[in-house]
């Protein structure tokens, strides 16, 4: 079955509309790309981080996100849900990348300070190893690649963002709860377009021992974005999940 649900949204009421990420025009990215028009974009950019708290989806153990423009390009004949399960993982994406564009780089500013800021707030050491370093170096490079005007490779895999699957109890954690409230207390979606590629993926650095499943969609030809000359030609299994 398949719902259509309108949800509520609004700018947080503790920010300035002088501080959302559109008048950031210092910025390259946002002088060429990023109008007060898009303000929609940032409103995605709360949802994606924020999705799971709305009662349609409470009831269910595990959730995907796909973005509208992705198509499955050959038939899925596997259950993505029982592969997390089975390998004892909270977090798959449908690829990963390491690599950083300028634009992204762009959408990641003070990332790395509202990051570090949480882990000492809280006396946390991260999991992972790269980003353990990055924060304890005070070098952002580590987590959004070299300040070049080029694309850059980063030590960490990023989640591709358009198709990720979850394991709901993850954002039922109290760990989770104070990186979601941090997050929303500053609205970083709004202020700085940081969407789930960099909250959920460096929540899941921070907390998980396993924190992310590459399902390598792409690199099987399962899957592609973007691309409108493609036609979806097969669907993932039919789950109760």
């Amino acid at each position: 079955n398949i719902k259509i649900i309108n949800i509520d949204y609004k700018i947080n009421e503790n920010i300035n509309e002088s501080e959302l990420f559109y008048n950031r025009t210092y910025l390259n990215y946002v002088k060429k790309c990023f109008s007060k028009n898009r303000i929609g974009y940032l409103h995605a950019n709360y949802f994606w981080n924020n999705f799971f708290k709305y009662n349609e989806l409470l009831q269910y153990d595990w959730g995907m996100r796909i973005d509208d423009d992705s198509f499955f390009i050959n038939s899925i004949d596997f259950d993505f849900f029982e592969i997390l399960n089975k390998n004892n993982y909270m977090f798959g994406s449908g690829y990963t990348k390491n690599d950083v564009y300028p634009n992204e780089r762009d959408c990641r500013q003070e990332l790395h300070n509202f990051t570090r800021d949480f882990c000492n707030n809280y006396k946390i050491e991260p999991k992972n190893k790269f980003l353990k370093k990055c924060l304890e170096d005070n070098n952002d490079e580590y987590l959004m690649g070299p300040n070049k005007k080029k694309r850059e490779k980063t030590e960490l895999i990023w989640n591709c963002g358009n198709c990720n699957v979850y394991n709901m109890k993850m954002f039922r954690t109290e760990n989770w709860k104070k990186w979601n409230d941090k997050f929303n207390k500053l609205a970083g979606g709004y202020k700085y377009r940081w969407g789930d590629i960099e909250v959920i993926g460096l929540y899941a650095y921070i907390f998980l021992d396993k924190p992310l499943y590459d399902f390598k969609l792409k690199e099987k030809k399962l899957y592609d974005t973007g691309n409108t000359d493609f036609i979806r030609v097969g669907t993932a299994p039919s789950t109760k999940k």
